[in-house]
C-alpha cells in the first residue's frame, strides 16, 4: 500500500474485517502503561520453572484472512515457535 501510494510512511492502521481503519500515534497514556503492563507479566509468566506465557507488544496479530488488529498486549501460547507470525483462531 505504501508503494500504491495508499498509505505513507508513518501511516498508522489496523486491518480488520477486510477493511483498513486508520489509528492514532502511540503516546501518552498508553504508551507507559503498556509498558508497566509487559514488565508485570514478564515478572508473573517468566519463571525458571517454565514459561507461562509469552508477550507481544504492539504488534500485529493475524486473526483471520481479513483481521490483522495491532493490540497494546496478547499473551500467546509459550509452545508457539517465535518465527511463526502470530495467528490466532
Amino acid at each position: 500500500m505504501g508503494t500504491a501510494g495508499i498509505l505513507g510512511e508513518d501511516d498508522r492502521g489496523e486491518l480488520l474485517d477486510g477493511r483498513l481503519i486508520g489509528m492514532p500515534p502511540i503516546g501518552p497514556p498508553p504508551g507507559p502503561t503498556v509498558n508497566d503492563l509487559e514488565k508485570l507479566f514478564a515478572r508473573r509468566l517468566y519463571k525458571p520453572e517454565g514459561t507461562l506465557a509469552r508477550i507481544h507488544v504492539q504488534n500485529p496479530i493475524q486473526l483471520d484472512d481479513y483481521s490483522a488488529p495491532e493490540p497494546d498486549v496478547v499473551l500467546y501460547d509459550p509452545e508457539m515457535p517465535r518465527n511463526r507470525r502470530l495467528l490466532v483462531r
